[in-house]
C-alpha cells in the first residue's frame, strides 16, 4: 500500500522526501531542520498543498503552515534598529556600551573600553544564533 501512494507522489514531493530522509539519517539528534530543507518543503507545499506535504516529508503541519504565512525560515525581524540614545557626548576617557534586546525580552550588554574595535554586525549576529 506505501509503495502504491510513493507512486502516486509527485515528483518534486518524492525528491524533497528523500532530502529529509537523507538529512534524518545523518543529523546530530535535536538539531534543527535547516533552512534549505524548509524551503523545499515550502516550495512543495505552495504546489501540493501544506496537508499532503506536512504527511509526506514528513513534518510538522503548523511549523509549516506558519513559515509560508511568514514568508520565510525566521519569524525574526529582518531589520534591527539601533536607536540613538540622548546624553552628554562621551569624552575621549569614556567607553561605549551597546545594548541588544531581542523580541523575546533576552539581553545583552556590551562595555567597551575608549578607542576599542567592535564588530557590531558580527557580534548582532552571534547574538541572534545563539538559540539556535
Amino acid at each position: 500500500m506505501i509503495s502504491k501512494v510513493l507512486n502516486t507522489l509527485p515528483a518534486d514531493m518524492v525528491e524533497t522526501r528523500n532530502l529529509f530522509q537523507n538529512w534524518r539519517a545523518t543529523r546530530k539528534p535535536g538539531s534543527a531542520i535547516p533552512d534549505e530543507l524548509w524551503n523545499a518543503a515550502m516550495d512543495v507545499a505552495r504546489t501540493h498543498g501544506v496537508y499532503l506535504t506536512s504527511r509526506t516529508l514528513p513534518i510538522d503541519y503548523g511549523a509549516l503552515k506558519k513559515r509560508l504565512e511568514t514568508g520565510g525560515a525566521e519569524s525574526r525581524p529582518a531589520f534591527v534598529e539601533l536607536a540613538p540614545m540622548i546624553s552628554t557626548p562621551p569624552t575621549p576617557l569614556d567607553g561605549s556600551v551597546v545594548e541588544f534586546v531581542e523580541t523575546d525580552g533576552s539581553r545583552m550588554t556590551v562595555r567597551l573600553p575608549a578607542g576599542a574595535a567592535l564588530d557590531l554586525a558580527g557580534l548582532v549576529s552571534a547574538f541572534r544564533r545563539r538559540a539556535s
